[in-house]
């Protein structure tokens, strides 16, 4: 690096020579010229692991005939028959109409329509199963739905989370409310009920409608909660018939360590 006076008040300019960096480029291009293209290196696997289709195991039987399940790492819905056949693969990552932009559920709704959920973009959106996108409908504030029964969709209001329910860590207790698919309008709706029923962790689960007109909860992972109605002042808890504790076996280990 040079030192000129410019002459100007005083001042100087500092001049940095070319000639170090040139120096610098041609060592450089050297080394690159004499790197042998035709030299390979040998890659050996140290482990592998089967990698799953989807992280999303969301799964809905739109007719007799024809399932319907997540691609998450397309961003995709893909349809298809029993018998193996494609019915339909669309959608992509993205806001528009048809698109998906977050965690996505499918439901089975009514005359062979698929419904599709996105928890991200607070939207819900009916297809056939080939793809054609009928209807799609943005959902109220802080509601997300996760069961679609006929015109109706049930879920979580996290708008109403009951103001003196147990800490955090006890469970899961936001209200409850069920939507108009079509208008997005409140059809109904309560404050969680996890003040009025007791269960061993302290909090109640997601719930689904049942037949007869009431709800079901799970909660603490081994526990149904039933109301007869869904304003029902007072609830039922019942073990879930199909849980049993169970200690980490040798298979459950060796799936850990690999």
């Amino acid at each position: 690096m040079k030192k000129r006076d410019t002459g100007e008040g005083g001042r100087v300019v500092r001049v940095i020579s070319p000639a170090p960096f040139a120096a610098l480029f041609l060592a450089a291009a050297g080394c690159v010229a004499e790197a042998d293209p035709r030299a390979s290196v040998d890659l050996e696997p140290i482990a592998s692991s089967e990698a799953p289709l989807s992280e999303n195991s969301d799964i809905a039987l739109v007719t007799e005939e024809v399932a319907c399940v997540v691609d998450s790492y397309q961003h995709q819905i893909r349809c298809g028959e029993r018998t193996g056949e494609v019915v339909g693969v669309f959608g992509n990552e993205g806001e528009g109409p048809g698109e998906f932009g977050g965690h996505m559920l499918v439901e089975r709704g009514p005359d062979g329509v698929l419904g599709v959920v996105d928890v991200g973009l607070a939207r819900l959106t009916l297809f056939e199963p080939s793809g054609t996108l009928l209807s799609d409908t943005r959902m109220p504030s802080g509601f997300t739905g996760h069961k679609l029964v006929g015109n109706r969709l049930f879920g979580a209001d996290f708008a109403t989370f009951s103001a003196s329910t147990r800490p955090a860590s006890d469970g899961f207790n936001p209200g409850i409310a069920e939507v108009d698919a079509r208008s997005a309008s409140v059809v109904w709706k309560r404050a969680s009920i996890s003040d009025v029923v007791e269960t061993e962790c302290g909090g109640v689960g997601l719930g689904w409608p049942s037949p007869g007109g009431g709800y079901v909860f799970w909660a603490c992972d081994h526990e149904l909660v039933f109301l007869e109605s869904k304003d029902a002042p007072s609830a039922t808890v019942v073990a879930s018939p199909t849980y049993f504790e169970e200690l980490p076996g040798e298979r459950d280990v060796d799936a850990y360590r690999s």
